[in-house]
């Protein structure tokens, strides 16, 4: 005789169990604008939880299910969203350190060689003449300085939702929802996290450019790494984040130039970026950049097992 044992989501777990109901515990919030801890009136209010702060236990192991999770498949939560709005809460994650060529390919215009900015503020356990650089879109026919329409960069096609994609595995590509991202900009990094999240979602582009696209994998948006700070930096521009009380409290930050997914919409070029001394900034298109991956599991993934350390990370029932 045996039982069949129900396991929760990983999303229920995270919402019913790592939230006990006290915003803070455990690095979690709950964005449902009633806080009343500083700077909740800060909050994204769209009723999202977001790990914030200095090292939350968020680490979850993906792609592999060796006992000791490799470092290239170690990823971190972002956090738990129900997009749409059906009540199915999604986690989002994120690559937890950066990606070399093996794994998003060399091929395609954006592929730009190795990371060759200062490497000095690193913060990870990668060997840093591993680590790829990638232009976020050096399409010329818009300009010589490249575009940023993020549906027509070859990054995004060729290297993050085909190599990548790839690199993953049908087994684990089954665990990701395609989503819908947001392409909506802003024309300065002098904004709060609050007002990237709107913008992200109600403003243009440049031009013509669409403001959603729908496609598996995508990069973090200002808003994401605005709200990993703890929430003392949330009333402070992200273009100022790059004090070391914010950066020692964000998770998210790494210490390198890395890409978001956000254009700048004055600019036909210009795209948010996060530096490597933490701040958000903008620059062209054509330079290359690190990258960490991010995309959404299906809302039906279950937990395993793990405490979500670097050490045990959540495993996922595959």
């Amino acid at each position: 005789m045996y039982f069949d044992v129900a396991l929760l989501t990983l999303a229920d777990y995270i919402t019913t169990e790592v939230y006990t109901g006290t915003d803070g515990e455990n690095g979690l919030y709950y964005h449902d604008g009633t806080g009343t801890y500083t700077n909740a009136d800060q909050e994204a209010g769209v009723n999202s939880y977001r790990f914030s702060g200095a090292n939350p236990n968020n680490y979850v192991c993906f792609g592999s299910d060796e006992e000791t999770c490799p470092a290239e498949n170690l990823y971190r939560i972002i956090g738990v969203f129900d997009d749409d709005k059906d009540s199915n809460y999604q986690i989002k994650l994120i690559k937890a350190d950066y990606t070399t060529s093996d794994m998003l390919g060399t091929n395609g215009r954006d592929y730009a060689g190795a990371y060759s900015y200062s490497t000095s503020n690193y913060k990870g356990s990668m060997d840093t003449s591993t680590i790829a650089a990638y232009r976020w879109n050096y399409d010329t026919s818009v300009s010589t300085y490249g575009s940023n329409n993020w549906t027509t960069s070859e990054f995004n096609t060729i290297n993050l939702n085909t190599n990548y994609w790839n690199y993953l595995g049908s087994t684990w590509q089954n665990l990701i929802a395609e989503t819908t991202w947001h392409l909506g900009g802003m024309t300065s990094r002098d904004n709060t996290a609050k007002a990237f999240y709107n913008g992200e979602r109600n403003n243009t582009g440049y031009g013509s450019n669409p403001i959603t696209y729908s496609d598996e994998i995508g990069l973090m948006y200002p808003s994401d790494y605005g709200y990993a700070a703890s929430p003392d930096a949330w009333a402070t521009v992200i273009g100022d984040y790059d004090s070391s009380t914010i950066t020692s409290n964000n998770w998210l930050y790494m210490g390198l130039d890395e890409w978001t997914v956000t254009p700048n919409s004055s600019s036909s070029d210009y795209v948010f970026n996060v530096s490597s001394n933490g701040y958000l900034d903008s620059y062209s298109a054509r330079l290359g950049y690190a990258a960490r991956p991010v995309f959404y599991l299906e809302s039906n993934v279950e937990l395993s097992g793990g405490t979500g350390t670097s050490s045990d990370p959540y495993r996922l029932a595959v």
